[in-house]
């Protein structure tokens, strides 16, 4: 009996790598630091997962997963380019999306129109109470020169209007913001990465294009594999999607803008979406996809997620160990919504 079960997981081992080649996990096993991957399960619907581990880099966490989708790799990057909140993990902040939009090339004004902010809504207040305060009180990733012109438009609200400079104050405190996000988008649409102002943060400066160096820097092999998309994100690309994003993180009424960038070429299908700017709770983000087609309108992804924030400068050890698992666990789930949504959409195609 266990010959027979042995000759049979055998066979579906056999079959697995008969489906994937020997050029897919060969490439796959190049970058990839999943080392128990069970290749039957992974194509009847598993996920793979597991932690990164980045030496020398305080700030930052990452994980990789590996699954299927039932979809083509075209229909997959259509689906994240114009956007899917399926797609979107917050190193296991609670992340609830308000609105997506794009930015137009080159950005305008008129592209955050859609920001608003209301005093009488908890989220929105606490962002309106830290854009009044000082630099080295603030929760905010913003440079020198944006938490001064924000302290100094609510010291004047507050002159004009005193305790209820809030309620007045929300259209021209909204103006400013757009503003800042305005010129953080054009900023990365001419200079990419490496063009972007730095956060000020108790008497220090972070470079973020610094900070995403080092933490990528960490993984030699993923950053050799994705050498070109890294590339384009840094220095920037002609091709790329840009857009910003509303959304409560922990309660906070948080901003990010985001970038999405593909790289298609004889069958090989790699995508980079990374946020180049966050107002708060972590400083940015990057995603990382490469994929197989497989028969029958199925991909094989691969998907690896880094964060990086001032708070996991804390946590070592156990803690730090704990933050990398409520990340993988949040990444599993924003995949099961992912591959939720291409079954959804096979489903009323049959009907």
């Amino acid at each position: 009996m266990i010959r027979v079960i042995f000759c049979l997981l055998a066979l579906k081992l056999l079959l697995a790598q008969a489906l994937l080649g020997n050029n897919v996990i060969e490439e796959l096993s190049s970058f990839s630091k999943i080392k128990k991957l069970d290749l039957p399960r992974v194509l009847d619907g598993k996920i793979e997962g597991t932690k990164m581990t980045l030496p020398n880099h305080e700030l930052g966490i990452g994980t990789e997963a590996l699954f299927v989708v039932p979809a083509s790799p075209d229909q997959i990057l259509d689906h994240i380019a114009n956007f899917d909140a399926s797609t979107k993990t917050e190193a296991g902040n609670k992340f609830d999306l308000e609105a997506h939009y794009s930015i137009s090339v080159p950005p305008r004004l008129q592209d955050f129109s859609g920001f608003k902010l209301d005093s009488r809504n908890k989220a929105s207040k606490w962002l309106m109470i830290q854009s009044s305060r000082e630099a080295r009180k603030s929760d905010l990733n913003l440079s020198n020169k944006e938490f001064k012109s924000l302290y100094e438009l609510t010291e004047s609200l507050k002159e004009t209007h005193g305790k209820s400079w809030m309620i007045h104050g929300e259209d021209a405190l909204a103006l400013k913001w757009q503003e800042i996000f305005y010129n953080r988008a054009l900023q990365y649409q001419n200079g990419a990465l490496a063009g972007s102002q730095p956060y000020y943060k108790v008497s220090q400066e972070f470079e973020i294009d610094l900070e995403m160096a080092t933490m990528l820097g960490g993984n030699p092999q993923v950053q050799e594999h994705f050498k070109r998309l890294i590339h384009k994100a840094f220095l920037g690309d002609q091709d790329a999607k840009y857009y910003w994003e509303q959304a409560k993180v922990n309660g906070r009424q948080t901003v990010n803008l985001g970038v999405f960038l593909k790289d298609v070429s004889k069958g090989n299908y790699k995508a980079l979406e990374a946020q180049y700017y966050v107002t708060s709770t972590y400083f940015n983000s990057m995603t990382l996809y490469q994929m197989w087609p497989l028969e029958n309108e199925e991909t094989l992804v691969w998907r690896g997620d880094y964060v990086i924030s001032s708070a996991f400068r804390i946590l070592k050890g156990i803690q730090r160990i704990a933050a990398r698992n409520v990340m993988l666990l949040e990444v599993k789930k924003s995949v099961k919504a992912f591959v939720k949504d291409f079954q959804k959409n096979e489903l009323a195609a049959s009907d």
